[in-house]
């Protein structure tokens, strides 16, 4: 518990007193757990934006525990449950199985999976020496905690509540828009909590069962021809007739409008229904369906990856879209520079000298792997900042062992070469900069060396000016 926390300080950057995140632990002198200090507590959690609640048998069994969740629920905050087991899910005899019904369709991070029957714990016994999937899955669900907490941080900010607790309206201005497909009577859980992550997440709902136009043929198409994803929870239970479409049970009109329409789609369906209670059609149209056969946990966290990545290209679009209109006739190659913050200044320097023979583009201190990647799709090149502190030493080695890995991967579409250089301002006696064939090397003290930035450049087409 300890390490983990250390390291969602560490990637929100929460460690200083002017971040922008403060993580605040109820063991550590800002609320003290007890049943004499309710009002304590109360106070405590009523100045909070989020509430990380980590969820152990040792919690689920904890009556002041138990208190602290209650009063989260009762002010209405935005939660974030952590399993740190599989307590809270697999086990029926605990004190807080009411509860568990009831937050059932919040934001849930698992760290930890089922394999061959067994419940493997993510980051056991100790995150820093754990191995294998105790390891991996520690690391992914690390990052996904921290990218929710991001996430549902920028929508506490600028949410509008609505009359029921926890729920965002919809923004218009969302660059993802998702489209839920109507639900039947036994899959609106899933479909209400599927609504409610992606609107902490920041991307804009519509739900087919709530359109103004009723549920019928047309209108299901303009929506989807007006969004990005469409989203499908599959239950036993077809749903109603649309008239205007062969009469077919919503369930099926909905899945073949939308296969129609080409728009990318992500269905899933519970196990262990009976198909042979099912009618005979509608036994066939679920055999026929491509859905994902995982938990719902995993399918939840399929379908915002699967729209984060289509944000990223949006994003990443609109950003070209401006580069390239602030520059008239030929286009100069475009190079994107990735920093750690603490980098900012050697960032700014190596963006200036570049700025004079290419289009230059930053690349987001808070980037993923997956935005990283995006956000250098269809780029000439990268200039990894190598500075003087630890923090983007390791940050450009980092990324420079994923470029190395996935290199074609950021490939136009002519198959043009990815060029990956580093701007190398470490002093003599710091770690060496990574170096060898295919890597340009800009060595920096306190001008940029000439003759390696016209290496550099040369590479791209571009002859500097002499």
């Amino acid at each position: 518990m300890g390490e983990l926390l250390a390291d969602v300080r560490y990637e929100l950057g929460a460690d200083g007193s002017d971040s922008r995140y403060q993580l605040v632990k109820d063991t550590e002198g800002a609320l003290r757990t007890g049943d004499w200090i309710d009002d304590k507590i109360a106070e405590g959690i009523a100045k909070s934006d989020i509430g990380l609640v980590f969820l152990s048998e040792n919690y689920c069994r904890s009556s002041s525990c138990e208190k602290e969740l209650r009063t989260f629920i009762k002010l209405g905050k935005s939660l974030i449950l952590v399993e740190l087991d599989d307590h809270w899910t697999t086990s029926d005899d605990h004190p807080m199985v009411a509860l568990r019904d009831e937050l059932r369709g919040l934001l849930s991070i698992r760290f930890w999976a089922e394999k061959a029957g067994k419940s493997v714990r993510f980051g056991h016994p100790l995150p820093q020496t754990a191995t294998g999937l105790a390891q991996e899955g520690y690391r992914q669900q690390l990052q996904r905690l921290v990218d929710d907490i991001k996430t549902m941080s920028n929508s506490v900010t600028d949410r509008q509540v609505t009359a029921a607790p926890n729920q965002i309206a919809p923004s218009d201005d969302s660059l993802v828009k998702i489209v839920l497909a109507a639900s039947t009577s036994d899959t609106k859980t899933e479909t209400d909590r599927l609504e409610r992550v992606y609107l902490d997440a920041g991307f804009g709902v519509t739900r087919l069962d709530r359109v103004s136009e009723g549920l019928n043929a047309a209108a299901i198409r303009d929506h989807l021809n007006a969004a990005h994803i469409f989203v499908q929870v599959i239950g036993a239970i077809p749903g109603r007739r649309v008239a205007d479409y062969k009469g077919l049970p919503s369930s099926v009109a909905q899945h073949g409008i939308a296969k129609e329409v080409g728009i990318e789609a992500a269905v899933w369906m519970p196990r262990g229904f009976d198909l042979a209670e099912c009618g005979e059609d509608y036994a066939e149209f679920l055999r026929t369906v491509v859905s994902h056969r995982s938990s719902f946990e995993d399918f939840e966290a399929y379908s915002v990856k699967l729209a984060r990545k289509k944000e990223e290209v949006i994003q990443s679009d609109l950003r070209r879209e401006e580069i390239f209109q602030s520059v008239p006739g030929e286009f100069p190659p475009l190079v994107s520079i990735d920093a750690a913050r603490s980098d900012a200044v050697l960032r700014d320097k190596i963006g200036a000298a570049l700025d004079k023979h290419v289009l230059v583009d930053y690349v987001d201190y808070n980037a993923s792997m997956e935005a990283l990647s995006e956000s250098v799709r269809d780029n000439d090149a990268i200039v990894l900042v190598y500075g003087d502190q630890i923090e983007g030493q390791k940050r450009a080695r980092a990324h420079f062992r994923f470029f190395r890995r996935w290199r074609k991967a950021v490939w136009n579409e002519e198959q043009q070469r990815f060029e990956i250089a580093f701007g190398n301002a470490a002093p003599e006696d710091a770690t060496p900069c990574p170096s060898g064939p295919g890597i340009h090397v800009i060595r920096i003290s306190s001008d940029i060396d000439e003759v390696s930035m016209g290496a550099f450049l040369s590479s791209l087409g571009v002859q500097p000016a002499q």
